[in-house]
Order: C-alpha cells, then structure tokens, then sequence
C-alpha cells in the first residue's frame, strides 16, 4: 500500500514538473509588408510579449512627448477591441525599429504596420513619413488611455510629432469589415 502511494505521489510530481515546464506560447508577431523581419531585428515573439506593458514614465525621461497634434479616441465600439498583451507585442517591434523611416501608403491598403494574435497596428496617411518608433508611441496613448478592465484595447492616435500620420490599434477582423469608415 505505501509502496503505490509512494508510486502516485511520484507520479503526480513528476507530472506537475513537466506542467510547469512547459513553455508559453505566444501568438506570432508578424510585421507588415516591408518592415524588417523578426530574425533581421534579432527577436522573437515571446521577447516581445516577455517585454510586458510599457514604461510610460521611462519613456517620458528619454525625451519622448506625449503632447500629439491630433485628438485620441478610443474605440469606437466593441468589435473593435483587442487583447492589449497583443497590441503591447507590436507596440514593442514598432519601437525596436527605432527612427528607421515610416513607409505607409494611402490607406486602406497595405498599411498595417504590425499584427499580433487578433491585434493589429495600422497607419492612416497621405504619404507622409515618420520614424515607426513614432507609430508605437501613438499606439502607446491608445494603450495607456483606452485598454478596458477586460484588459483589451482599440483606439486612434496621431504618430508623435505629426498629425497627419495616425495611428489605428484595433481588433483584427474589425478593420476587414467593408465597413469599416463607421
């Protein structure tokens, strides 16, 4: 009898070790049409997600302004939010690209900057161009001021310093709806 406890309780260890050990899966970070790849920046998706939600205070102390030429709203509805650990991953390789220059075409088309599980980071312009360390910082404002206690988030910004580059964090599917100018 001691001798099958002893056999359960063994096993039942080492089960739970094998649970914990277990890596975290992420869903994939996928760039937009041509920006870097991950490997080219050497990063991979859980670097991204591990990064967790931004410094806003660490950010501010490095020169960076938070006072953006166009107004932000959050939203607009409910189909439109995303789980914000996603949009915090593209917030995160948007940032890394660091001053390289913005590319964004006149929207709707091939703008989408960064996707991330069901998040996605896309750009509304008129061929302007701007660093996309600029983009993440207007996709930070929606972070900061419209994730919701169910811890998703969707929302516009103005690209930091330019307000005609702005910046759109929304749910995947939502900007494929045909209508999407709502």
């Amino acid at each position: 009898m001691a001798r099958r406890f002893l056999l359960s309780l063994l096993i039942g260890i080492v089960s739970l070790g094998m649970t914990l050990a277990a890596p975290t899966v992420y869903p994939e970070v996928i760039p937009g049409p041509g920006l870097p790849t991950l490997a080219e920046l050497n990063l991979t998706t859980a670097q991204l997600y591990e990064l967790g939600r931004p410094n806003t205070t660490a950010l501010l102390r490095h020169g960076v302004t938070l006072s953006p030429r166009w107004e932000g709203r959050c939203g607009p509805e409910d189909g439109a939010y995303a789980k914000v650990d996603d949009v915090i991953a593209c917030f995160h390789y948007l940032l890394s690209l660091d001053t390289r220059p913005c590319r964004s075409i006149h929207y709707p088309n091939n703008n989408r900057l960064c996707q991330a599980g069901g998040a996605q980071i896309f750009v509304f312009t008129t061929n302007i161009k701007h660093a996309d360390s600029d983009v993440a910082r207007g996709a930070l404002w929606v972070i900061d001021h419209c994730t919701r206690p169910d811890m998703t988030s969707a929302g516009w910004q103005a690209a930091y310093g330019n307000g005609f580059l702005i910046v759109n964090v929304a749910n995947l599917g939502w900007f494929n709806d045909p209508d999407w100018t709502r």
